[in-house]
């Protein structure tokens, strides 16, 4: 992402809705806006590959806030972005995604806020305490995505909830780009709308 410039900032939100625009336009640094409009393209592009939309996507929002296309209930998406990537996951099947840079370094003060204390012991336990943090964050920050409630105050104890047991995820790490993905869904036999 070291090739983001004004003018690409400025290229990518002219391409954007309204409502996306100023979504993108509310973060403070300009590659932030620049990826926030770049998973918006993304997704326009993978509606228009899997699914034959190559028109405007119309979006309603959810109680929280949670987009979903207006003609198409059927498609379900959701985008996240970090410094060092985009994610755009869509499927016929409620979904939530979350990617973020691996840190340099193990931040124990959000550990303990976001951490039940058997999740701390895992983490600091682990062969990569940092990696096993990220790891478990972007679980959580899916999940939360996937049921459309946004933050949660009980972060320690999101996953060891009943509902954390009807979901699976999908966990990638890119070590050599550095960042953790998840994609959060219902398990099959539970599918739920959020």
């Amino acid at each position: 992402m070291d090739n983001i410039n004004a003018a690409n900032v400025e290229k990518a939100l002219s391409l954007l809705p309204d409502w996306r625009r100023e979504k993108a336009c509310a973060y403070r640094r300009p590659t932030d806006r620049f990826l926030c409009a770049e998973a918006y393209i993304l997704l326009c592009q993978l509606l228009k590959e899997e699914y034959g939309i190559d028109r405007q996507p119309e979006f309603i929002f959810g109680p929280k806030g949670k987009p979903q296309l207006k003609s198409e209930p059927r498609i379900h998406f959701n985008l996240s972005h970090c410094p060092q990537g985009i994610l755009c996951a869509i499927d016929d099947s409620p979904l939530g995604c979350d990617i973020e840079c691996i840190d340099n370094e193990l931040d124990e003060d959000m550990l303990r806020r976001c951490c039940s204390s058997d999740e701390r012991t895992r983490i600091l336990q682990s062969a990569d305490p940092k990696e096993a943090f990220i790891t478990l964050w972007t679980r959580k920050e899916a999940f939360l995505k996937l049921s459309g409630k946004g933050l949660s105050d009980d972060l320690p104890g999101l996953l060891e909830c009943d509902s954390a047991y009807n979901v699976e995820f999908e966990t990638g790490i890119n070590r050599s780009r550095g960042y953790i993905y998840t994609i959060c869904r219902y398990k099959t036999s539970t599918i739920q709308n959020p």
